[in-house]
């Protein structure tokens, strides 16, 4: 089909949007078709094996490579096509780390955890040894790592996530990515109820370092509401001695009324199934 348009309405460039649906869609013949055409009737000018495009619209050649193209494949799990523009260097600059990670996660030959590891996918609950082994070995690169933190909260192993931090015990001086994947577990602890992570957590020096530099009292009263809602008690007793003594009462009353009426809309729903 797109030989045919070609052949038929040619074109002086074609678009980055056509390579960006090709990617999207993990269509290899067709980048492959895009790059015999870029290399058949530029002249001299498309993107050489090792290099990467300079801008997300680089107009270099026959074919307009570079834009979502990477982005929009990880998106869709077309791991093949991240793989096949990078290999190539038909990738923009910031599209590196997201190079690296996919090539780094599709060495575990594990298609479930390459899942898991990029986009956050079904917790894997009990990990086995090898599994855990594996996400060390992903986790042993700092970017990997700091992207896989997010997916490794939901399997709630504290030896796991201490493991991945102490993989990278020196950080840099700009991690600012550590500190808001932090913030994001700290919510996802007290969202579940696990005070046991989510005292690690706090104690932890990016656990300190988050609360001092991103977190606000109105971040507090998120963690305090997120614990009233699912009735863990336990932490939200652990976050009045802590310091949150002042909250608005409003605020946690407010939470727990939530948390109410989400429990009886939840027991009425049983009671119809049941009657049923």
């Amino acid at each position: 089909m797109i030989k045919w348009l070609m052949d038929h309405f040619p074109c002086g460039q074609t678009a980055v949007e056509v390579d960006e649906a090709a990617a999207a869609g993990g269509h290899l013949n067709v980048l492959e078709f895009l790059l015999a055409l870029d290399g058949k009737e530029s002249t001299g000018g498309s993107v050489q094996s090792g290099q990467q495009v300079d801008s997300e619209r680089d107009a270099g050649g026959r074919v307009c490579w570079g834009g979502r193209s990477v982005k929009d494949a990880l998106s869709k799990k077309q791991y093949a096509a991240v793989q096949w523009l990078c290999e190539r260097g038909l990738h923009t600059q910031e599209d590196q780390e997201i190079a690296t990670r996919v090539d780094r996660a599709l060495r575990l030959e594990d298609a479930d955890l390459v899942d898991f590891l990029l986009h956050g996918g079904q917790a894997q609950e009990d990990p086995t040894p090898e599994r855990v082994d594996a996400i060390l070995q992903f986790a042993a690169d700092p970017d990997c790592a700091v992207h896989a933190f997010p997916a490794v909260m939901k399997l709630q192993s504290a030896s796991l996530m201490q493991k991945m931090v102490q993989l990278h015990s020196t950080l840099p001086k700009d991690h600012k990515a550590w500190l808001n994947v932090w913030k994001s577990a700290l919510n996802e602890s007290c969202r579940r109820g696990d005070l046991n992570i989510f005292k690690w957590q706090m104690e932890h020096w990016l656990g300190r370092e988050a609360c001092s530099v991103l977190l606000r009292y109105p971040d507090f009263v998120d963690l305090m509401s997120a614990a009233a809602r699912g009735g863990h008690v336990e932490v939200m007793e652990y976050l009045h001695r802590i310091g949150l003594k002042e909250l608005p009462e409003n605020m946690i009353a407010g939470a727990l009324l939530r948390r109410g009426r989400s429990q009886a809309r939840d027991d009425a729903d049983e009671c119809s199934v049941a009657s049923e």
